[in-house]
């Protein structure tokens, strides 16, 4: 996640602005708060500081006071229309950046400034959205300032209703973009943003269809790939040698590292908080013993035989806990839910702004709605609340019977995800092998060894054949 940027004036707010500070810090961390009395180190240039703090930054806070306006120096001249004020010189940074939402906090019962009063270079302050910061509802006020901080980052947050049926809709923007198609596998990926002409990433079909401008969701984060294209390769080699069935010559395939593509898969992340109640049966193991008559080699005599029996008692229970798990949004056909690689919260997580992108990816479009990955995202959340409770309860044999869940609270981002992907082509097929541009974690599709698979069927048979031949000789007789 990105910083927050709060700009204010001593004389006019410092009480506002240095109680804003803490809280917001207490909700997202002291580290990602920038206020310059804590921040800006003896000696180090303003501009410069304020230059390198915004870089780190996607929100910045115009902290406006009763007095802001119509603070003075010692020539009783207002200081923000002095070229060389610190706050205009913010102002000036924030509002010429794109990748920076500028937010004005109107604090104590301030009014906007009027335009008459404001520098020109600084009149587009006046078109942005105010929020306020009061004493008397200051809990209030900050949590509308939170959800906007949140909504910023693409974040949207929803309180789940008692039947599960809260209304789930994307809070971040909508851009309309030219999109480009596969004719292959229906890929769609963004022609602003890096390399999408040419081969599709995916089936090796050309990705120069065209879809026209389209209004898609669009993802405010992206992890930045910490693979290296080299390492890619290297990774693909090694999980080809572990490929036992894979012909010996397409394990041996010549990798270059110009045919390593780098892509940009959108996925959410989405946390959601979960109740449930539960009802299980729990099983003990009685295991009894008796001797039976039996014939053996023409001759009567006896053995022991033993034999389970499980006895079950019923239980309720109640469990609750939150999970987090991201899901595929480039594929119209919703995959399952996977466990998150990196945390929701994960700082290497960088706001997208479809420039400055390392390694020139294909950007693919996000198809998958936020309501239709949350649901489908409800499997993996069962599935993992189900494990926690047989792990917390004692018996031979454990058996959920029903579960009852109740989603509380709901989180989702729509994130761009790394990966390297190459295109291996064996005896006429084209076989994906992708890299994750995070972990490293190499995986894909491999051709099967006819001879290998052969080799082992026949393994099979004999070996099957020879114990059933040894089952026979010692059961024969009785």
């Amino acid at each position: 996640m990105q910083g927050i940027f709060i700009s204010y004036r001593r004389s006019d707010s410092k009480g506002f602005a240095g109680r804003l500070a803490s809280d917001l810090g207490g909700s997202f961390g002291d580290d990602l708060i920038f206020f310059d009395i804590d921040d800006i180190e003896g000696g180090e240039n303003f501009v410069d500081a304020i230059e390198n703090a915004l870089d780190s930054c996607s929100v910045f806070l115009a902290v406006i006071g009763q007095s802001w306006v119509n603070v003075t120096d010692s020539l009783g001249n207002r200081r923000l229309h002095n070229a060389d004020d610190f706050v205009r010189l913010e102002l000036l940074s924030a509002l010429g950046r794109k990748d920076v939402l500028t937010i004005p906090v109107l604090a104590g019962g301030a009014d906007m400034p009027k335009a008459s009063d404001m520098p020109t270079e600084l009149q587009p302050l006046l078109l942005r959205q105010a929020l306020k910061i009061r004493n008397d509802s200051w809990d209030y006020d900050l949590s509308e300032i939170v959800s906007a901080v949140h909504q910023s980052h693409g974040i949207s947050y929803a309180q789940i209703g008692d039947n599960n049926t809260q209304e789930i809709s994307y809070q971040g923007q909508w851009q309309e973009c030219d999109v480009k198609v596969c004719h292959g596998c229906n890929t769609e990926a963004i022609a602003e943003y890096g390399q999408w002409a040419g081969q599709c990433p995916f089936c090796a079909d050309a990705l120069d269809g065209s879809v026209g401008e389209k209004a898609i969701m669009q993802p405010s984060a992206q992890i930045p790939f910490s693979v290296s294209r080299s390492v890619s390769i290297r990774k693909i080699s090694e999980m080809l040698k572990n490929k036992k069935f894979a012909p010996s010559k397409f394990k041996n395939i010549a990798l270059t590292e110009e045919l390593a593509v780098p892509v940009l898969i959108p996925r959410w992340f989405i946390r959601a908080e979960v109740s449930a109640t539960y009802q299980a049966r729990i099983g003990t193991t009685h295991t009894t013993t008796e001797e039976v008559d039996v014939t053996k080699n023409g001759e009567e005599t006896t053995k022991e035989v033993s034999t389970d029996e499980t006895r079950w008692a019923r239980v309720n229970g109640n469990e609750s806990g939150q999970y987090e798990f991201s899901i595929d949004a480039s594929d119209s056909d919703l995959h399952a839910a996977d466990a998150i690689s990196v945390s929701f919260e994960n700082k290497s997580v960088k706001s997208f702004h479809g420039r400055n992108m390392n390694e020139n990816p294909t950007v693919l479009a996000p198809l998958v709605s936020i309501k239709d990955a949350f649901e489908q995202g409800k499997e993996f959340v069962e599935g993992r609340l189900e494990t926690t409770i047989k792990s917390k309860l004692s018996g031979d044999k454990v058996e959920i019977t029903d579960i009852n869940s109740r989603y509380k609270k709901f989180a989702a981002k729509l994130v761009y995800t790394p990966s390297w992907n190459y295109l291996a082509t064996f005896s006429g097929k084209h076989y994906l092998l992708s890299v994750d541009g995070v972990t490293g974690e190499a995986s894909g599709d491999t051709p099967l060894s006819a001879t290998k698979v052969g080799v082992v069927i026949a393994i099979s048979v004999v070996s099957i054949l020879l114990i059933g031949s040894i089952l026979y000789f010692f059961t024969k007789d009785g």
